[in-house]
């Protein structure tokens, strides 16, 4: 008899007793889901037994309720709102937008003045290459006011307002035809119109302004921008004695023209009629220079016998930008804040605005010159400006603090170049003067001096060697000629790097 074959994979039953198939059973003792591991069967004998877990529930120190939650981190659950600082060490999406409300208090504006300069800090490089700024319409109404109010020109003088040349929009044009001798057109507004756009700063402590000026075709003129030289006082005459002279000229006669209104040579008491500033540029065309344009401006926070005008040499002069920012601790005591002078978004040097009550602008005036006109001039120009408005004093510094820090954030002055000078008193027979000239930067200095004007070369009584030291040191010779007037007379030379505030050295020579 042949054993038989049990075929276990077809065989449900031996005996009457009911068995798995192979296959059955393969899978079962692979089935993770139905047995336990030894490292799950550890994990279930250590927890706790019902005793234990309602005492646990019942122990309100180690649990934190949902209203105490909300209480340690700040948050309201019903509004969903942090009511605490929050700090993230990562970035936070906001799909929606962030709403920062209005400060009610101090208090809640700790970070109002972050927000006052994250505003400034967009605005202010527009401003300062004015030529993509917005305009506000206190520039417009300051220009617009100027080109209606012309108060003294020449017959071959004429200014248009809004006028395009060649491809580019502009508030003012000023328009000179040829003819000899000078050429002069002066627009100004009526006194103390804009004291919170471009007046000085003493007690105001709720906005900060500055003004920039995009210019076109400034190398054959001489422009004057910012305030009349005496509060509203200005000469309407062409013909008066103010105008003559190519470099040191104003709009109102004084007895010096090297030296502000305000300083006590023109005038012993005369604070409360300076400008709030005032600038002067001269073009290289307009000098004859073969470098450097020359820029003057007004230090007025100053002890009455030292107010003078700051000086510098920039190679080109395309936008000009002045900012309001607060006194240093260095300025004299009657400094009431500083303008920050910007030439072609290139930090310049500071200017200073002396005390007069709470904020002063005079007159703000456009006055525009040249000499010997042989061809049709133009000048554009197109203002524009911002403000930093901290009128509720929601936060803890002031308008002036934010838009300073903003506007000298990063800035490094460069230095003003020591000169030392041979001699400083020439004789009337004329001589050399040599001047020695060093910086700490390694930078090209150049150097002019105030009888150059190029529509009278014979005017160019005093010769200078070069106009340009390479590398931050070397010398210049300044030829004095031979002095015929009768009169002692004063020649300055102003030396400086390219945006750099410049020394002055101030040579007299006998008669």
């Amino acid at each position: 008899m042949q054993p038989t074959k049990i075929i276990m994979d077809k065989i449900t039953t031996i005996n009457g007793i009911l068995m798995a198939t192979q296959n059955d059973f393969n899978e079962h003792v692979e089935d993770a889901t139905v047995h336990v591991t030894e490292e799950e069967r550890t994990a279930w004998n250590a927890k706790a037994d019902a005793s234990a877990l309602a005492s646990h529930e019942e122990n309100a120190a180690i649990h934190v309720s949902r209203e105490e939650n909300d209480t340690r981190y700040g948050q309201l659950n019903a509004e969903n709102t942090w009511t605490q600082p929050q700090t993230c060490n990562a970035v936070v999406n906001a799909k929606g937008g962030i709403c920062v409300p209005e400060p009610s208090s101090a208090q809640e504006a700790l970070n109002y003045d972050s927000w006052l300069s994250f505003r400034a800090a967009n605005e202010w490089p527009l401003v300062c290459n004015s030529g993509v700024a917005a305009i506000p319409v206190w520039c417009e109404i300051i220009h617009r006011w100027q080109a209606g109010n012309i108060d003294c020109r020449t017959a071959n003088a004429s200014v248009q307002y809004g006028a395009i040349i060649p491809d580019d929009w502009y508030h003012l044009v000023f328009n000179f035809t040829p003819a000899p001798g000078l050429s002069l057109l002066l627009g100004k507004t009526h006194p103390w119109q804009f004291p919170e756009f471009i007046g000085d700063y003493r007690y105001m402590k709720e906005w900060a302004g500055a003004v920039s000026w995009y210019l076109s075709n400034a190398d054959h003129v001489s422009l004057m921008i910012g305030a009349t030289s005496h509060g509203w006082g200005s000469q309407n005459n062409s013909y008066s004695e103010c105008y003559v002279h190519p470099i040191h000229w104003a709009t109102s006669n004084m007895v010096s023209y090297r030296y502000p209104y305000a300083n006590s040579i023109n005038s012993s008491n005369t604070r409360d009629s300076s400008p709030a500033y005032q600038l002067t540029t001269y073009g290289r065309e307009y000098l004859g220079a073969s470098f450097s344009c020359l820029v003057r401006g007004t230090h007025l926070g100053a002890p009455l016998d030292q107010i003078e005008y700051v000086w510098t040499l920039v190679p080109s002069i395309s936008r000009i930008a002045v900012a309001m920012a607060p006194r240093s601790s260095q300025d004299y005591r009657d400094t009431m804040n500083r303008w920050e002078l910007w030439i072609n978004g290139n930090y310049v040097m500071p200017m200073t605005a002396g005390f007069c009550g709470t904020g002063h602008t005079a007159v703000v005036s456009t006055a525009v010159k040249a000499h010997d006109v042989t061809a049709t001039r133009q000048l554009g120009l197109r203002m524009s400006g911002m403000r930093v408005d901290n009128r509720n004093k929601l936060g803890g510094k002031s308008a002036i603090e934010i838009l300073g820090q903003v506007v000298m954030s990063g800035v490094t002055p460069k230095p003003i170049p020591v000169v030392e000078a041979s001699m400083l008193d020439v004789p009337a027979a004329g001589g050399d003067v040599i001047l020695t000239v060093s910086s700490a930067l390694a930078e090209d200095i150049y150097v002019l001096n105030d009888t150059m004007c190029g529509h009278d070369p014979a005017a160019v009584w005093c010769r200078q060697s070069t106009e340009q030291v390479p590398g931050g040191s070397g010398e210049v010779t300044l030829t004095l000629a031979a002095n015929a007037t009768g009169e002692g007379r004063e020649v300055w030379a102003f030396i400086s790097h390219h945006y750099g505030q410049a020394s002055v050295v101030k040579i007299n020579q006998a008669a």
